[in-house]
């Protein structure tokens, strides 16, 4: 017997477990610095968009629903790692990487 996985005939059943088995090593190998792999990629979502991005946009990004982005970015908020600065009203949010979470992410 191996330790293969069994075939699905679906594509897309293949594609999500092998996105899993990525997330678990990458998640892995984040852990060893203390760091949740969670925080990391809003983190490289913000850097990668200028000073600032808004909310939905790192949502859009990172394909990540409000309600899963907001939870994420929390911790990094109270952190210092990244900052949020409300928007033109009081719907729309800004966040930008701070030096901590650039440090953190380098």
């Amino acid at each position: 017997m191996t330790n293969r996985p069994l075939e699905l005939p679906c594509a897309c059943a293949n594609l999500r477990r092998a996105a899993r088995a990525v997330t678990q090593l990458y998640e892995d190998q984040i852990a060893t610095i203390g760091t949740a792999g969670d925080a990391i990629h809003p983190s490289s979502g913000s850097e990668q968009n200028g000073p600032y991005i808004t909310q939905g946009g790192l949502g859009e990004l990172l394909s990540l629903d409000s309600t899963t982005l907001r939870r994420t970015l929390k911790p990094l908020v109270r952190r210092g790692w990244v900052r949020s600065s409300p928007g033109r009203d009081r719907r729309e949010r800004h966040f930008q990487l701070a030096a901590a979470g650039r440090r953190e992410l380098d």
